[in-house]
């Protein structure tokens, strides 16, 4: 069981990780975790803000069609998997406050504008319907 949680933890921060590469910063930075021992990581100075949903995206369907034997690959792309529907889903819903330009360099902008709300959420049901099963089956056989 400790195993299983190790795996589970180190496949969040390899796809965390992964997520915020995809912004191209500057630098990303492992945030200290409050309440939830879950990565938080903000990816500082971006090029691009979608970025990190299609590093995700990538993560997890590269994952999908190669359909590695090792089971912590797999675990890695269910992380992706996961990340993307849930953050495509509720990200297009969230409070996004008004943020003064004078500090627009350094707040981290939330990778979907809740104005684009219309295309994500479709997405994320579109993305969950096609591969729940392969993804939700291999949640439930490796709990």
């Amino acid at each position: 069981m400790i195993t299983k949680i190790i795996m589970i933890y180190a496949a969040l921060m390899i796809a965390t990780y992964i997520h915020e590469l995809g912004h191209r910063p500057k630098k990303i930075i492992f945030k200290k975790w409050k309440g939830i021992p879950l990565p938080l990581a903000s990816a500082m100075q971006s090029r691009s803000r979608y970025g990190g949903l299609f590093a995700t995206a990538a993560l997890f369907v590269v994952i999908y069609f190669f359909n590695p034997p090792v089971v912590f690959l797999q675990l890695i792309g269910a992380v992706a998997f996961l990340h993307f529907v849930l953050y495509t889903f509720f990200g297009s819903f969230n409070k996004e406050p008004r943020i003064p330009k004078f500090l627009m360099k350094y707040h981290v902008f939330d990778d979907i504008p809740n104005r684009l709300w219309f295309i994500f959420i479709p997405l994320s049901i579109i993305t969950y319907l096609t591969f729940k099963n392969y993804y939700i089956t291999f949640i439930f056989n490796f709990l």
